[in-house]
């Protein structure tokens, strides 16, 4: 190839490239959507459409999905009615069948935008359609007999419900804070109660409870384990209610039977090291003490709780055992352990603290301690905020033997890697 073909060559890869970019700024979104008719009957196919804001030069599709009876997610590319509209069908199904749907846009090969954001839209064939009401926290809501879709205006929860009785039924929903940040709290959502005047008046109803991914990370919750709790009043025990787990939505769906108090929640036995007290700069051959407190924040007994600590070379612990078992760890109940250990020589050292039980998770923290010369801090001692979730506690001191350079490597990896997620 000659020098002014190249040229050429290279000034046109540049235009398709810049062209390229170019595609890639351009933004598009769901700006509406709708379904027809608002109440199908027996056997009447339900025709959602849907429009975007734009048509992107790199537009793939908009789906259509639906499940039928919380069945398999059905998913359904839209046809186009021209311009920016799309339409889509979900064939005909049985009286009393419940049917749920969201909308999803795709362009530059990637998932770009969802409607309903958070939640699916709900319509049940041969019932008049839905009513969508947003309730005010703590004021009685009078509703006729019909559907409704209630909600809070947060969002924070959704309930829809068909009132079949001829009465009017007064609904009042109080959304209450639980502060959900504060470790050893097993409710992830706020709390919320709902009363009615009249339970008997209501036919099916179903609670939708949106979380925070966020408040998990926090907490180090796992998300698999998220449950709808319920409870009758503050004296009652919280008790686990049948639900569904919607992980892609963040959201806990359950068909209720009754109304009273609910949260979403963990439904196992949760450990947890809420607390670590050490000395950051370490004297060389001198006592030192770690004080390590585990909490179990899920709602369930925690069995066998064992705890134990890593320690590098360089590091010579005191006590006989490196481990220590106990039969079980009741809900938000803690245990303090603590270690006693001498350094021989100076450096940075990394110790780990491993503590797991049966159908726990392992809880892997690390510290990182400096040991020298008259060194020391005063006051003596550095330690990460504390819980008093529990007095009912249990206080061993322990310490561990050398062990193995392979096995204290692979906890370190596994420990930073959980780290990642959380701090103590």
């Amino acid at each position: 190839m000659k020098a002014p073909t190249l040229i050429i060559f290279l000034l046109l890869l540049t235009a398709v490239s810049a062209r390229a970019d170019g595609v890639e700024q351009i933004s598009s979104s769901i700006v509406n959507y709708s379904h027809f008719p608002l109440a199908p009957m027996d056997g009447e196919d339900l025709t959602v459409t849907a429009s975007i804001s734009v048509l992107p030069p790199d537009f793939n599709n908009l789906t259509l999905v639906y499940s039928v009876d919380n069945g398999g997610s059905v998913r359904v590319v839209m046809d186009s009615l021209g311009g920016t509209q799309y339409s889509g069908v979900i064939p005909g199904q049985t009286d009393g069948s419940i049917i749920r749907y969201y909308i999803e846009l795709y362009y530059g090969d990637a998932l770009q935008d969802r409607k309903p954001t958070d939640y699916e839209v709900v319509v049940k064939v041969g019932v008049q359609g839905p009513v969508h009401v947003i309730v005010n926290p703590g004021v009685p809501q009078g509703l006729p007999k019909g559907n409704y879709s209630l909600s809070d205006s947060d969002g924070s929860i959704f309930l829809n419900i068909s009132i079949t009785a001829s009465i009017e039924l007064n609904l009042t929903l109080t959304d209450r804070d639980i502060a959900p940040e504060i470790p050893g709290n097993t409710l992830i959502s706020d709390l919320f109660s709902i009363e009615v005047n009249d339970s008997d008046a209501i036919s099916t109803a179903e609670i939708l409870i949106p979380y925070d991914e966020m408040v998990l990370d926090d907490l180090g919750v796992i998300e698999t384990g998220l449950v709808l709790l319920t409870r009758e009043d503050p004296t009652s025990d919280w008790e686990v209610y049948p639900s569904t787990l919607f992980l892609d939505e963040n959201i806990v769906v359950a068909n209720v039977s009754h109304f009273s108090e609910w949260a979403v929640g963990t439904k196992s036995a949760a450990l947890r090291i809420l607390d670590m007290e050490y000395d950051e700069k370490v004297d060389l051959a001198t006592s030192e003490l770690i004080e390590v407190t585990v909490s179990n924040i899920g709602n369930t007994l925690a069995e066998n709780v064992s705890t134990r600590v890593f320690l590098p070379d360089g590091l010579l612990l005191t006590n006989e055992s490196d481990t220590l078992t106990t039969s079980e760890l009741r809900p938000l109940q803690n245990l303090t352990v603590s270690w006693s250990f001498f350094a021989d020589k100076g450096g940075f050292y990394t110790i780990v603290v491993v503590s797991d039980g049966v159908n726990t998770d392992e809880e892997i923290v690390e510290i990182v301690i400096e040991v020298g010369e008259g060194i020391s801090e005063d006051p003596a001692g550095v330690s990460s905020s504390s819980v008093g979730s529990n007095t009912n506690s249990v206080d061993v001191s322990f310490v561990v033997p050398p062990i193995s350079l392979v096995l204290l490597d692979i906890i370190l990896r596994k420990g930073r890697k959980t780290n990642n997620k959380r701090n103590c």
